[in-house]
């Protein structure tokens, strides 16, 4: 059980619950659910919790320890009591249609910012070379105009020595603007105050207090 919590904590998604963990030499794979709870029928709006069936759904994460990661999910599907629509749970790390978590697709950005060929990084990562080269195609390199809709969040890796690093990503367009190496204050401060940031309308963080202190001196 203590080893469940070290392993959610150290996967470091919200809502998680561990069933199982498989390890052999190259590889990790580890058996999740998300924590049950109330939904809202995409159709119509109404609550439930009537649970129709489950998918299992295997989700490619970052290396760990030196070995591929990879997350086999539980997925619910729920049932409208209303009007009968069938929808899967929601969840905060994984994109609509993907079988990648977000974090992957930025570990991926990250080491392509340093000299790394895409099938070095492929390798690494066990993903298709397009696969790297569609993650790399998605990225503006160019944050010099800010969109209407701003969201910033972080994730678990090492670069610069740091333990966490900063994505800021255009969630309307699907767009990932930028890696930071660091999400300190000062840090994002320091690569914003050049930045035109009138035009930002909406602006997405979780509750860490960086970011809402940030933005309300910022924007």
């Amino acid at each position: 059980m203590l080893y469940n919590h070290f392993t959610e904590k150290l996967l470091g998604l919200q809502g998680v619950i561990i069933t199982n963990i498989e390890e052999n030499k190259k590889s990790i794979n580890i058996y999740a659910e998300l924590e049950p709870k109330e939904h809202h029928c995409i159709c119509c709006g109404t609550a439930t919790n009537t649970i129709h069936d489950y998918r299992t759904q295997i989700i490619k994460d970052i290396p760990a320890f030196g070995k591929l990661v990879t997350i086999i999910l539980k997925k619910r599907r729920y049932r409208c009591k209303k009007c009968g629509k069938r929808f899967f749970e929601n969840n905060s790390f994984l994109p609509r249609y993907h079988r990648m978590t977000n974090r992957l697709s930025a570990y991926v950005i990250d080491k392509l910012r340093c000299e790394c060929s895409f099938t070095s990084v492929a390798r690494e990562v066990n993903l298709s070379v397009s696969t790297v080269i569609r993650i790399f195609d998605m990225v503006s390199y160019s944050a010099l105009k800010l969109p209407t809709a701003l969201s910033i969040d972080e994730f678990k890796g090492n670069t610069s020595g740091e333990k966490y690093q900063c994505i800021i990503t255009d969630p309307e367009n699907g767009v990932v603007l930028d890696i930071l190496p660091k999400r300190y204050s000062h840090y994002l401060s320091s690569y914003f105050k050049d930045l035109k940031r009138n035009q930002v309308k909406f602006f997405v963080s979780d509750m860490w207090k960086t970011y809402p202190d940030f933005y309300c001196a910022y924007f």
